[in-house]
């Protein structure tokens, strides 16, 4: 999942001391996390309306 990359770069970034990112990239980063959040949560309620006995999301 790409929240845990960008807590492991976060990480690494602190550990070793460089803290200076630009603010594209902090901006891209959290960008991408929201997505993963948007797209697990449509994956989640797509896979509970199958199990529920939908077979339209299918198709």
């Amino acid at each position: 999942m790409m929240a845990q990359e960008h807590a492991f770069c976060l990480a690494i970034e602190r550990l070793s001391g460089n803290s200076m990112v630009s603010v594209s990239t902090n901006f891209v980063r959290i960008l991408f996390d929201e997505l993963t959040r948007i797209l697990n949560h449509m994956l989640a309620i797509a896979c509970h309306a199958l199990d529920i006995g939908s077979m339209s999301s299918i198709f």
